[in-house]
């Protein structure tokens, strides 16, 4: 079989009277290099580094949240955290939370969700002004 390369294009290209039938492989190819895209992508999937994401429960969230070490995060560094996490942050200083008052926390508000049901997270990152020393959450189904 006499082969010859194309400049333009790379392929190799076969003589009329050869009986070569190149698209099985290049079919072949094709499937090799869908497959590995998709890997890849899966595997990108896999690195999504938010622990906060997917959710469902109150105790869930608190476990991720503790998990990621935020009990004991300074105060800057914790809202760093839940900002890059999707969260609103502001600081409330001698305020309510649930049943407690004159406490100083990081209030952490987020939905998640499309319409026409979102979950509403709430999370207090309660603390002595320095670190965080508790965390506790709400979360509520929103709905018209």
């Amino acid at each position: 079989m006499n082969l010859k390369w194309s400049l333009k294009s790379g392929m190799p290209k076969a003589n009329v009277s050869d009986q070569v039938n190149f698209s099985g492989l290049w079919h072949c190819l094709r499937m090799v290099a869908c497959t590995s895209v998709l890997v890849c992508l899966g595997a990108l999937s896999g690195c999504d580094d938010h622990p906060t994401n997917d959710l469902n429960t109150v105790s869930e969230m608190v476990e991720a949240l503790s998990k990621k070490g935020v009990k004991g995060m300074s105060l800057n560094a914790a809202k760093t955290f839940m900002v890059a996490e999707g969260f609103e942050v502001e600081e409330l200083k001698k305020a309510k939370w649930k049943k407690k008052s004159d406490l100083d926390y990081l209030r952490c508000k987020r939905e998640d969700g499309s319409p026409p049901i979102k979950r509403r997270w709430e999370v207090a990152l309660i603390n002595d002004g320095k670190v965080v020393n508790e965390i506790e959450a709400r979360s509520a189904l929103v709905y018209p």
